[in-house]
């Protein structure tokens, strides 16, 4: 796997581990949610497909937002996602920013400051794409 950088603008990158067809992505689950996602190796009930998901390909930023496992609300197992990444690429190219007046829309995307290992935001002027995208979006397009 290499790193998957996209200079969008001098200040916002694509942070991602990536092969020629697959993406990595993280999020947080509740214990229930990842062991059955782990047990069918997709995801079945009790994942929900209307919900909207915030994905993180930095694994850094999705580290810092999870509280590095130990967030309360059911989002302490960390999940990495390989998704098609010809069908990354699709939803963002689809995606509208978080503060559009469009945000019913299916992927919705936001650029968030990138994190060092310790939580501290990084020195880098730089920020982190985070796509939200709806469950039922992103369970078409993981890698099985």
């Amino acid at each position: 796997m290499k790193r998957y950088i996209d200079h969008c603008e001098m200040s916002r990158e694509i942070r991602a581990t990536c092969g020629d067809k697959t993406i990595r992505v993280y999020q947080a689950y509740n214990n229930t949610i990842a062991n059955a996602a782990l047990e069918n190796q997709r995801f079945v009930p009790p994942w929900s497909s209307t919900r909207m998901t915030w994905i993180k390909p930095s694994a850094v930023w999705m580290g810092y937002r999870s509280r590095w496992g130990k967030k309360d609300l059911g989002q302490s197992r960390i999940l990495a996602l390989d998704l098609h990444r010809t069908a990354f690429d699709q939803l963002l190219l689809n995606a509208v920013p978080a503060r559009s007046p469009t945000t019913d829309r299916t992927i919705i995307v936001q650029w968030d400051p990138e994190r060092k290992i310790g939580g501290e935001a990084g020195r880098e002027a730089y920020t982190s794409i985070v796509p939200g995208v709806r469950s039922l979006q992103m369970a078409r397009h993981q890698q099985c």
